[in-house]
């Protein structure tokens, strides 16, 4: 379930503190 929106990235990082750094870390977008 991924959730592309602004809302759903907070969302994500407020409950797994760089949750979403990792994923692009693994789908190659380290930024």
């Amino acid at each position: 379930m991924h959730a592309p929106t602004d809302n759903g990235r907070a969302f994500v990082d407020a409950r797994y503190p760089g949750l979403r750094i990792a994923i692009r870390a693994r789908r190659g977008g380290v930024v």
